[in-house]
C-alpha cells in the first residue's frame, strides 16, 4: 500500500530551536536500524501538497513559467496540533516522500522539497501553505542602491535610492549612471564587468586610456581631455561631455559564457538562490542545444523574473523550480522519441485546449525576430555631424530585425499569422538561426491537451516536464499522436498525472 510521510521543521521558541515534526497518511514506524530510528509518523495527514508545473503560462508556449503547490492538511479533530499554532513555520523546510507501507524507510522517495509559508489551525484542521520557490524569483533583481553622499555613490537626492546597474552579457549603447559629476565618473555596472570597449560622446566615440589600477587612483587621476578610463564598471572621462554620453560593456569577455543558460545561472544568484540548488546539467544542456551570445542591462527596479523571462524567451527557454526545490531550464522542442503511450486504458478525462500561442492556434508564415538591442534611441540632432551615415541609420532603431518564412503555409492557411519575437541575442547568425527553429515549430499545426491519467509506478517516476508521450485514443485523430509535456501535477500514492500536452 503506498504510503505519504510528511517532514516539517520549525521553531519551537524564541531561541530558534528547531524541531522536526513526522506525520503521514496511514501511520508509519522507522527501525531501529534506521535513520532515523524509531521515528514514528502519526496518521494525521489528510491532504498532501502537490505540485503542479507549467513549463509556460496556460496555453502558451512562451514566458515565465508556473508553478503551484496545494496545501498540505493535517487532521485535528482532537485538539492535539492547537498548540502548534505558536510555533515558527514560516522558511522552514518541508519534505513529502512516498513509498511502500512495507518499504524501509530509505526506499521511500522524495514527491517535494519545499519552503513553507503560514499556518492555520482550526477545530478540524491543521493547514499548511506551502511557499512556491517561484516567489524567490519574483523579487527584486537588485537591491543594492545608490547612498547619495558622495564620492562613488552619488551626489543629491536625484540619485540617492536609484539601484545601481547591472550588465549581463554585452550591452549596446547604454546610458551609464552619473555618480560623480564634477570629477566625470559614471557607473555601468555593478557587478564584475570584464571590459568598457566603448564610449561615446554624442554618438563619437572617445580614445581609451588604460585602466585604472585601483579606486584611489580613479578618484585623483583625470584621463586627458578626450579620453576616458575604466576601473570595474566605472569609467571617468577627461573633460565635460558635450551631449549624450552612451557605452557600450561586456560582463564576461568568453562567449561560452554569456549564453541565456549561464546568464539564467548568474540571475539565479544574484537572487540568493543557493548555488547547490541550482541544477548545472539542465544548464550544460541548454546550453549545448543554444550557445548564441545573449545580453541584458538593468538600471531600474525589476523583478528576477521579468528579466529571466526576458533572456529565457531568448533561445526559447523555460526555468523554474522542480518538484526537488531545484532550479533548472531548458528549451521548448518539438516531440521527440516518446516513453510511452497514454492510451483509452489508462487516460481517465481528455480536453482540446484552444493555443494561445498564435492566433487561434493557426500556424504561422513567418517570423519577425529582433536582436541586438540598442538601449538609446538618437536621431541626427542628438548627435555629431560627423557621425557616419550607417551609424546613424543604427542609432535609430531599438533592434535589428531578421525574418524567416514558409509561404507555401498559406495555400492551407489563407490566415496564417506572422510570429513577432523580441529577444536579447546578439548576434545575426544566431538571430537567424532561432528564426528558423520558430519557424519549423509554429509553421505546422500544433495543439494542446489537458488530459488526466492512471499510470504505474514506474511511469510516474519518469515523468518530467519536457519528455515525449504518444497518444493514442479514438477522438481528435490520435492515432496515435507524440506530444510534449508543458504542465505536469502528480499524485503518487494514487500513480495518477494531471498533464497538459503539446504537439
Amino acid at each position: 500500500m503506498r504510503v505519504y510521510l510528511v517532514e516539517i521543521t520549525a521553531k519551537v521558541d524564541a531561541l530558534g530551536t528547531t524541531e522536526v515534526l513526522r506525520y503521514s497518511d496511514k501511520g508509519y514506524t522507522t527501525k531501529p536500524s534506521e535513520t532515523p530510528a524509531n521515528a514514528h509518523y502519526e496518521a494525521r495527514l489528510k491532504q498532501p501538497a502537490l505540485v503542479r508545473r507549467d513549463m509556460f503560462r496556460p496555453g502558451t508556449t512562451y514566458g515565465e513559467s508556473q508553478v503551484g503547490i496545494g496545501e498540505l492538511v493535517l487532521a485535528n479533530q482532537d485538539g492535539e496540533l492547537d498548540e502548534l499554532a505558536d510555533y515558527g513555520f514560516d522558511g522552514q523546510q518541508l519534505r513529502l516522500l512516498v513509498g511502500e507501507d512495507t518499504d524501509p524507510y530509505s526506499a521511500f522517495v522524495e514527491a517535494l522539497v519545499g519552503t513553507m509559508d503560514s499556518v492555520e489551525v482550526t477545530q478540524r484542521d491543521l493547514t499548511i501553505r506551502v511557499r512556491d520557490r517561484q516567489a524567490e524569483l519574483r523579487e527584486p533583481i537588485q537591491t543594492v542602491r545608490y547612498a547619495g553622499t558622495g564620492g562613488l555613490e552619488g551626489n543629491g537626492l536625484d540619485i540617492k535610492g536609484r539601484v545601481k546597474p547591472l550588465v549581463y552579457g554585452k550591452v549596446f549603447n547604454v546610458i551609464p549612471v552619473t555618480v560623480n559629476p564634477t570629477l566625470f565618473i559614471y557607473q555601468v555596472a555593478s557587478n564584475t564587468i570584464a571590459s568598457i570597449p566603448d564610449v561615446y560622446d554624442q554618438g563619437v566615440a572617445l580614445a581609451q586610456g588604460a585602466d585604472y589600477p585601483d579606486e584611489a587612483t580613479m578618484l585623483s587621476t583625470p584621463p586627458s581631455a578626450g579620453q576616458y578610463r575604466r576601473f570595474g564598471g566605472y569609467f571617468r572621462l577627461g573633460s565635460r561631455p558635450v551631449g549624450v554620453l552612451t557605452c557600450d560593456a561586456v560582463e564576461i569577455a568568453t562567449a561560452a559564457d554569456n549564453t541565456a543558460g549561464q546568464i539564467l545561472r548568474r540571475m539565479a544568484l544574484q537572487l540568493n538562490i543557493d548555488v547547490g540548488d541550482i541544477d548545472d546539467v539542465s544548464i550544460d544542456a541548454l546550453d549545448f542545444v543554444n550557445s548564441a551570445e545573449c545580453e541584458l542591462f538593468i538600471d531600474a527596479d525589476r523583478p528576477g523574473t521579468e528579466c529571466m523571462d526576458e533572456i529565457a524567451a531568448s533561445v526559447g527557454g523555460y526555468y523554474g523550480f522542480d518538484r526537488f526545490g531545484k532550479f533548472r531550464v531548458g528549451r521548448l522542442e518539438a516531440p521527440g522519441t516518446p516513453i510511452a503511450t497514454l492510451d483509452e486504458v489508462n487516460i481517465l478525462e481528455i480536453e482540446k485546449v484552444t493555443s494561445r500561442d498564435t492566433e487561434q492556434g493557426i500556424p504561422v508564415y513567418r517570423v519577425n525576430l529582433d536582436y541586438q538591442r540598442n538601449y538609446t534611441l538618437q536621431d541626427q540632432s542628438t548627435l555629431a555631424a560627423s557621425v557616419a551615415e550607417s551609424r546613424l541609420a543604427e542609432l535609430q532603431l531599438e533592434y535589428r530585425k531578421v525574418v524567416a518564412e514558409d509561404l507555401s503555409v498559406l495555400n492551407k492557411h489563407k490566415l496564417a499569422p506572422e510570429l513577432n519575437r523580441t529577444t536579447h541575442l546578439i548576434d545575426s547568425t544566431d538571430a537567424e538561426d532561432e528564426a528558423d527553429r520558430l519557424l519549423a515549430l509554429y509553421s505546422v499545426r500544433r495543439e494542446v491537451f489537458d488530459v488526466r491519467v492512471r499510470l504505474d509506478e514506474g511511469l510516474i517516476n519518469q515523468l518530467d516536464i519536457g519528455v515525449t508521450l504518444a497518444v493514442d485514443y479514438y477522438r481528435f485523430g490520435l492515432n496515435p499522436k507524440n506530444f510534449v509535456v508543458i504542465g505536469l501535477e502528480l499524485d503518487a500514492q494514487v500513480n495518477r498525472a494531471s498533464l497538459t500536452l503539446w504537439g
